[in-house]
């Protein structure tokens, strides 16, 4: 029983480190989560008005944009990058790939910030903390590497302790 008990662990164990470090592998050059055309994004890297600790699931689409469309952007505060939304006001034509966009606030933004429209969110409540601490230095430290470290010791003092 204990032995099962053990290699139920084990599993779910491993299967959290791979989940954790595919994460990790997975931040955009903004800093954010991206999986293919999804954004996953914790409530700490907004700055709306969602619940603390959530996890937000954003689909990037930035096709069929038109004026008063309600879109997620990319913001610097302070040294941080967040996710912020506004309303478009205008889209003005730079080169064919090139536009520049400008929001309620009167800030103009090229197209490579904008993340999408604001109808293709998924919020995940409380999630977004165990994310957080995971995917944090001391988090990913304790949670993944301390455990991994202390069974490859271990491995290492059974083995001198049989010779």
């Amino acid at each position: 029983m204990k032995k099962i008990v053990l290699g139920i662990f084990f599993i779910i164990y491993i299967l959290l480190t791979l989940t954790v470090t595919f994460f990790l592998n997975k931040y955009n050059s903004f800093g954010v989560i991206e999986i293919k055309n999804k954004l996953i994004v914790t409530s700490n890297k907004t700055d709306m008005n969602c619940r603390k600790g959530s996890l937000l699931i954003i689909t990037k689409d930035k096709s069929e944009l038109k004026e008063n469309d309600e879109v997620f952007y990319y913001t610097a505060d302070k040294h941080k990058i967040l996710v912020s939304k506004d309303k478009i006001v205008n889209i003005e034509d730079v080169t064919e790939k090139e536009k520049t966009i400008t929001l309620n606030n009167n800030r103009k933004l090229s197209i490579d910030y904008i993340i999408g429209k604001t109808n293709k969110i998924s919020t995940i409540p409380l999630i977004g903390y165990l994310l957080m601490a995971l995917t944090s230095r001391i988090g990913y430290l304790i949670v993944i590497m301390l455990p991994i470290s202390i069974f490859f010791f271990y491995q290492i003092y059974s083995l001198f302790k049989r010779k």
